[in-house]
């Protein structure tokens, strides 16, 4: 789901573009992501009509993901259980930084 993001809720966007690059391969980060992101908006303190429409948005595509994500077992518990999502998330951080460290001592890094 592509969702516009509206002006007031800009600090979000980066949440939401890491979670749309990652969803086909990491879609528990995905989730997470659009979750922290939705945090956020809720948090906002300006909620005009715009805002509130694009939280309701995502929260019906924060369901839906949560729906498929619980139905297969290999997510499922890592979505239940916060230490189980920790754990996943530290992982998926230390093989970023690894790839990143490689290219850069290689003399391969980019932007």
């Amino acid at each position: 789901m592509s969702l516009q993001i509206p002006q007031k809720l800009s600090n979000i966007r980066p949440y939401l573009i890491r979670a749309k690059e990652v969803s086909e391969r990491e879609p528990v980060i995905a989730y997470f992501c659009k979750y922290y992101a939705t945090k956020l908006a809720i948090q906002h303190e300006e909620k005009d009509e715009e805002v509130l429409q694009f939280i309701s948005d995502i929260l019906t595509d924060i369901e839906k993901l949560k729906e498929a994500l619980d139905g297969d077992p290999k997510w499922s518990e890592i979505i239940k259980d916060d230490k189980n999502a920790a754990a996943y998330f530290e992982t998926f951080v230390l093989k970023i930084f690894a790839r990143a460290d490689t290219e850069d001592r290689e003399g391969q890094a980019t932007k």
